[in-house]
Parts: C-alpha cells; sequence; structure tokens
C-alpha cells in the first residue's frame, strides 16, 4: 500500500508541475496576442471558472468518501452504482443553476463593479455570459473526477488533469491566432472544458463502476452526501473567494490591466500550494475506506 501511495502523490504531483511549466512558457505569448487589457480579464475568467466550481457544493468531496467508504463496507456494487446516478443528478442540476447565475451577473459585474467601459465592456460581457455553458461541465466532471479518485485510479485522474492544466493556457493561446478576442479564448476554454469531461467519461466508463443496473435517483443517498458536502460548501465558498477575490478588486480600482502585473507572479507563488494538495488528494481516500476497516 505504501509503494502505491507514493506512486499516486507522484502522479498528483506531475499533473500540476507541468501545466505550471507550460504556464511560465505561455504566459508572456498570451499577453503579447492579447495585450495587458484583455490578459487581464482572462485572468479574470480563469478566476470565475474556479469560483463557480464551488456550486457543486461539496458533493464531489462527499461522493469520494462515499464511496470509499462502502468500499470499506463491502457494500454491493448495485448501492455504490445508484449512489453514483443520485449524485449525478444532483450536480447537473446544480452546474445548470450556476450557469444561469453567472449569466445574469455577468453584465451587472462587468459595467458596475468591474466598470468596463467602450469596445471592451460588449466583448467582456458577452464573454462571460458564454462562459456560462461550461459550468455544468466543470460541476459534473467534478463529480467524475471524484469516483476515479475513490477507486484510486489517480494515474487516469492525473494524466486527464495534464490535459485540462495545458490546456488552460494553450487553448487561448491558440484561439488568439484565430481572433485575440476574450470570445475567442472564451470558446477555447469551453472547448478544453468539453474535451476533459468525454476524458472523464471514457476513463469512469472502464472502471464499469456504472455497469449495474439501478435506480437513477434515490433521494436516501442525499441526506448523508448534503451532511459531508455541507461542511466542504462552507470552504467551496470562503476558500475561493479569499484566492481570486483580490484580483476583481484590483481590476475594480486600477483597471484590468493591472491586473496582468498580478496574475503572473501570484500564479507561480501559490502553485507552491500543489505539493500538499497532491499528498492530501491521495490521502483523503485512503483515509476514508481504511476508516471503515481500522
Amino acid at each position: 500500500m505504501a509503494s502505491s501511495t507514493k506512486h499516486n502523490i507522484a502522479w498528483n504531483l506531475s499533473s500540476n508541475i507541468l501545466p505550471l511549466l507550460v504556464g511560465l512558457v505561455l504566459f508572456p505569448k498570451i499577453i503579447s496576442a492579447y495585450g495587458l487589457e484583455r490578459f487581464g480579464m482572462l485572468s479574470l475568467i480563469w478566476a470565475l471558472i474556479g469560483y463557480f466550481s464551488l456550486f457543486d457544493l461539496g458533493l464531489s468531496r462527499a461522493l469520494t468518501q462515499q464511496i470509499s467508504e462502502l468500499i470499506g463496507k463491502n457494500k454491493t456494487s448495485h448501492e455504490i452504482a445508484q449512489l453514483i446516478r443520485t449524485t449525478f443528478i444532483v450536480m447537473w442540476v446544480l452546474g445548470v443553476l450556476g450557469g444561469l447565475i453567472l449569466w445574469g451577473l455577468s453584465p451587472v459585474l462587468i459595467t458596475d463593479f468591474l466598470k468596463i467601459t467602450g469596445e471592451l465592456q460588449a466583448e467582456s460581457i458577452y464573454a462571460f455570459s458564454l462562459l456560462a455553458l461550461s459550468i455544468p461541465l466543470i460541476v459534473h466532471t467534478a463529480a467524475l473526477r471524484a469516483i476515479l479518485e475513490a477507486l484510486h485510479l489517480f494515474k487516469s485522474a492525473s494524466l486527464i488533469r495534464i490535459v485540462l492544466g495545458v490546456g488552460t493556457f494553450l487553448a487561448p493561446y491558440l484561439t488568439s491566432f484565430i481572433s485575440p478576442t476574450l470570445t475567442s479564448a472564451v470558446v477555447g476554454l469551453i472547448v478544453t472544458r468539453f474535451l476533459v469531461w468525454l476524458l472523464h467519461i471514457y476513463a469512469v466508463h472502464r472502471t464499469q463502476i456504472l455497469a449495474f443496473t439501478s435506480r437513477r435517483f434515490d433521494i436516501a443517498w442525499l441526506k448523508s452526501l448534503l451532511q459531508f458536502g455541507g461542511w466542504m460548501t462552507v470552504s467551496n465558498i470562503i476558500g475561493p473567494m479569499m484566492v481570486y477575490m483580490d484580483r476583481f478588486v484590483l481590476a475594480s480600482i486600477l483597471g484590468a490591466a493591472a491586473t496582468s502585473f498580478y496574475v503572473a507572479p501570484y500564479e507561480v507563488v501559490t502553485k507552491l500550494l500543489l505539493v500538499p494538495a497532491a499528498i492530501a488528494g491521495v490521502l483523503f481516500p485512503l483515509f476514508a475506506k481504511q476508516w471503515e476497516q481500522d
């Protein structure tokens, strides 16, 4: 077990390091392609993607914990499949709700809070509204990743995370050759998220964990999910706010261009958190399983 845990941590760590290196190379090229002001807005788009992941209400973490416990208790595959299908439905609903909220808030966020004016205002509102389409995919992808982590398939999860991490920087860079606008950057990010969602679907399908028939929705599972997920929701709301709010405040006071000078070094420094995150991500489902057995 110790050997496999070390390997899983190594995979988790590598999935964060490679995108970081790609980001270091592409950041100057993206800034050059889009200009300081648009890059500043693009950094806010990256932040919104991270923040609106809170609409999983902690259910992805709860799903990892619940599956791990059920495996530890030697529960039937039928019960596990029912838990997963119930969580999927709830998280699709939450994702759609999050997307609608972002779509509705976009004009207020751009005009009243960030005070973007001129040609960039209409472009930003359209880009932020378009970004709302990706929120359901982001939330459901979190549920799919939770399954892979519960099954200790960290190699598959890490390889997909590398695609996501690299695509987050590569997609806006490549779309800048077509049109260096926020709209094209967002389209690139949505395509990346869709590809990552498909890869997660494929990886989960290969586990055969959903090959067992069950009811698609069982409200009995919601209580335990929400009980654990509720505490995670508090963390999911406060955590991203502390991580991302500074760049929104900076943009609203000094303008989007000023954010460009702030985001690049900030991203490099905060990526040091990838070391404890890589370890914690592996140990969490392991502890949840061992809790029932020992």
